[in-house]
């Protein structure tokens, strides 16, 4: 058995430490589940409010989080502890997950990108499903539905977006998207290009289907990559706008044509919400289309919708299935 490692993500203020095996290539490493309803949760520094990979290990050298102790996960779990603050790791928190790595990827204009990719534990995928946050999130924001997707057969890969969680490496210099202008954003088209291309590649999923799973500027990138590249099957929009940071959208769901498009948004989150109804209308192909109320903008929505909590994800995976099988 090699020696467990631990990947700590702080989400929604908390930080939340995953069980990961071992180093994989080029210094992957391969996180476990966890985290999900304080499974793992450290109680000493509760207070972290961002994931930052801004850090150094005092151990190796890698990448840490925002905390004050310096360590990334994989010497945090060498010692026991949590690698914000140094506290003594819960038992619950090294439980790994099959099937998953924390990966690199490199972009045509120089940025590395880190990611999840979640493998299926079957022969060969049924697809690939590329995840992409909310602007100012990360790819935690996805902890729920990617291995929800997974465990229905697909290939799955989660990324920080350039700027962002990560992500924040071009040239070796540092980047965040609070410094971007309007022709960075658009250049972030071509993180989703080399998601795709990664995750085909070394998941074993070439020539499978592909779809694209987007959050508010997320949905922007999901849709404008999916009009310009007939291979992807089908594109799900949560809380879309019809231009974001430049990103337009009602001209390029005309270039999507007729494949099949999942949309939602909430009513309290009126400039989505009208955004979505406008693409609605729009679209020539099979549209799956949900609406809430109260449940707030892009991946916010899962569990909050108004009298069906868990809807949403549900939702998606159950379409996402349904794309493929057709």
């Amino acid at each position: 058995m090699s020696l467990v490692r631990v990947l700590l993500i702080v989400v929604g203020g908390l930080c939340v430490a995953l069980g990961v095996g071992p180093v994989g290539e080029a210094g992957a490493q391969t996180p476990g589940g966890g985290g999900g309803g304080g499974r793992g949760l450290c109680d000493k520094c509760s207070e972290l409010a961002v994931i930052a990979n801004v850090g150094t290990c005092k151990d190796c050298g890698g990448y840490t989080s925002s905390g004050a102790y310096s360590l990334c996960g994989a010497c945090a779990l060498k010692r026991g502890i949590c690698m914000g603050c140094g506290a003594p790791l819960p038992a619950a928190a090294l439980v790994p997950a099959a099937g998953a790595a924390v990966i690199r990827i490199a972009t045509r204009d120089r940025w590395t990108l880190t990611g999840t990719l979640l493998t299926p534990a079957v022969a060969a995928p049924r697809g690939v499903v590329i995840l992409l946050h909310m602007l100012n999130r990360t790819r935690a924001d996805w902890n729920e539905l990617a291995p929800a997707l997974q465990a229905a057969g697909f290939a799955v890969l989660s990324i920080d977006l350039r700027g962002h969680g990560q992500s924040l490496q071009v040239d070796g210099k540092e980047r965040t998207w609070q410094g971007f202008a309007a022709a960075d954003f658009e250049a972030m088209r071509a993180d989703v290009a080399a998601a795709k291309s990664y995750a085909a590649e070394r998941a074993g999923a070439a020539g499978k289907p592909v779809i694209l799973i987007g959050a508010s500027i997320g949905a922007n990138l999901a849709l404008l990559d999916g009009a310009d590249d007939a291979q992807v099957w089908a594109v799900a929009l949560l809380s879309p706008g019809l231009d974001y940071k430049g990103l337009k959208t009602e001209e390029a769901l005309g270039r999507y044509g007729d494949r099949p498009i999942f949309m939602a948004a909430s009513a309290d989150d009126e400039s989505a919400a009208k955004s979505t109804d406008r693409l609605a209308e729009l679209a020539a192909g099979e549209l799956t289309l949900k609406r809430y109320q109260g449940a707030g903008h892009g991946t916010q929505m899962f569990g909050k919708e108004d009298g069906q909590p868990g809807d949403l994800l549900k939702s998606l995976v159950a379409w996402v299935e349904g794309v493929v099988a057709k």
